[in-house]
């Protein structure tokens, strides 16, 4: 079988997972480093997370 209707599609890229990692990192760090996984609420994980994932975004005119 061939993969003709693959041929051209880019592949993706393990950069986007990095702001899960960085949310993981980041929450499970300062859990186990306090001994508490309430000291650091969820969403400051998540926002830092965000802050992560945009500045992966390229601008429209760059594209690696």
């Amino acid at each position: 079988m061939e993969n003709n209707n693959l041929k051209g599609v880019k592949k993706g890229s393990l950069l986007g997972l990095l702001p899960l990692i960085a949310f993981l990192v980041l929450y499970m760090g300062t859990g186990l480093i306090t001994g508490d996984f309430n000291v650091m609420p969820l969403m400051v994980g998540m926002l830092v997370a965000s802050v992560v994932a945009m500045f992966l975004n390229t601008p429209e005119g760059e594209k690696s």
